[in-house]
């Protein structure tokens, strides 16, 4: 199915049936099943055929899956650090359970890790 397709039957529900805000929970829904590379031409053509009220909601949710992508962006960013200092440490000869204590890392992770 074309999102243009989807997008011009929201429409119609916003003017329609469910107002606003059931447009704008729907749109928050797609806005975070789509992937980054089509994002921009979906918030355009949001902002191009939705009712003021409607993309104020969007966008707030669209803020709100930025700032989750940056949590994750930190979070798998301090993940691979972890991973780096708990390779170094191994190369150094210390105890797995020492560097799953500091890291934070499972056991099997830290196995795993001086395996490859």
């Amino acid at each position: 199915m074309k999102i243009s397709y989807l997008l011009d039957k929201l429409v119609i529900m916003e003017r329609e049936a469910g107002g606003p805000h059931i447009v704008a929970v729907l749109l928050k829904y797609v806005l975070g099943e789509t992937e980054k590379s089509n994002m921009a031409k979906l918030v355009e053509s949001v902002q191009n055929r939705f009712s003021e009220k409607t993309r104020q909601e969007v966008m707030t949710g669209a803020q709100w899956l930025r700032q989750e992508g940056f949590k994750e962006g930190r979070q798998e960013g301090t993940e691979e650090r972890s991973r780096e200092i708990a390779l170094s440490m191994l190369k150094k000869g210390i105890d797995i359970k020492l560097i799953e204590e500091i890291t934070g890392l499972s056991e099997d992770l830290i196995i795993a890790i001086s395996a490859a």
